[in-house]
């Protein structure tokens, strides 16, 4: 496989996490705006195409490794501590979703405590992990396809086989938040995940005795998010508003397919809660290895810390509270750091 494409991969792979593909995120951030939040999902893809394109393009430029190198590079001093911090806090955070997704998961499946999903899903990153950028990269080439597939086709079968949504149901949705509220949803839908995609491209676009990546990853990249999010936004909004009510939404959309494409998508999901997790907890161990903090201990360390966290609260609120947070932070962080950079050029 080409350079681009695994770069893409990774780049999707960070960002379609347990929150995307339960479809909580994408209730959440689209298909609760009935179809002003079809239009929110097209401004998003553009937005994920362009901004992956450029962080690939200055990861190239200045031979970066890491976040943290990057935003050193760009912004002033006390402005790249304060995203040094976001991001990483970012990280933790969204890796705490996956691993809570792991246990939302497991316990839908099987009658177990919250906490052994949790385990299982902290235990397959910490072994992915500990194979540095070979191992992430080949749970990114593996799984990533799997989640294609397994996403869109559960959109496109829940498209044909949905009842019709009443148009009274679109309008309520809509009418309960304020006007163009769609957009602003969108604008922080991608700020809050561009941090983790900065993480993962900042990465993995530029190695040492390895082919140059191109900004085709980026476009590739931002593509495949539009294909992932339009057709789930879809089916989402043709269910109706009820579905909104669910904890892991899209899961619940399969289950009506049957009981195998319901066990088919949990590996889906459990795709999607790895991919994420090892793409987090690599780059926070790059961002913090030294000769005093082995990569061992590191990751050890990181995943055992979110463990009792991801064990607080239910998975939907998680989400919601998380990655709105961050992404409100995220959002003032990119027009502060655009600005310093164009001051600064």
């Amino acid at each position: 496989m080409s350079r681009n494409w695994q770069l893409a991969l990774i780049f999707v792979g960070s960002l379609v996490g347990a929150g995307f593909a339960s479809g909580q995120e994408l209730w959440l951030f689209f298909a609760r705006f009935g179809t002003a939040g079809v239009v929110g999902v097209f401004c998003a893809g553009l937005l994920f195409w362009a901004s992956g394109s450029y962080i690939i393009k200055l990861s190239n430029k200045y031979k970066c490794q890491s976040y943290q190198q990057l935003i050193n590079i760009l912004l002033p001093p006390r402005l790249a501590e304060a995203f040094d911090w976001v991001m990483t806090a970012y990280l933790w955070g969204s890796l705490c979703v996956m691993l809570a997704g792991g246990g939302a998961l497991i316990k839908s499946y099987f009658v177990v405590p919250v906490w052994v999903g949790v385990i299982i899903i902290a235990f397959l990153t910490w072994v992915a992990v500990l194979a540095r950028s070979e191992g992430v990269i080949f749970f990114q080439q593996l799984l990533v396809p799997l989640m294609i597939v397994g996403i869109v086709g559960v959109a496109i079968y829940s498209l044909f086989n949905s009842p019709e949504i009443a148009k009274e149901a679109i309008s309520a949705t809509q009418s309960s938040l304020p006007k163009f509220f769609w957009l602003g949803f969108a604008l922080l839908y991608v700020a809050y995940n561009m941090l983790g995609g900065v993480s993962a491209l900042t990465s993995f676009a530029w190695q040492p005795r390895k082919p140059a990546t191109t900004a085709k990853s980026g476009f590739y990249g931002g593509m495949l998010l539009l294909l992932l999010m339009l057709l789930p936004v879809l089916a989402l909004i043709k269910e109706g508003q009820h579905v909104g009510t669910y904890n892991l939404p899209l899961l619940y959309l399969a289950s009506k397919a049957g009981n195998g494409v319901y066990g088919f998508y949990g590996i889906i999901l459990a795709s999607s809660l790895l991919t994420t997790a090892t793409v987090n907890t690599y780059c926070l161990c790059k961002r913090f290895a030294s000769p005093r903090r082995p990569w061992l201990s590191l990751a050890s360390t990181l995943l055992l810390a979110s463990i009792p966290v991801s064990c607080l609260g239910s998975f939907a609120r998680t989400v919601e509270n998380i990655y709105g947070f961050f992404g409100v932070v995220g959002l003032i962080l990119v027009v502060w750091g655009l600005l310093a950079y164009w001051q600064k050029k």
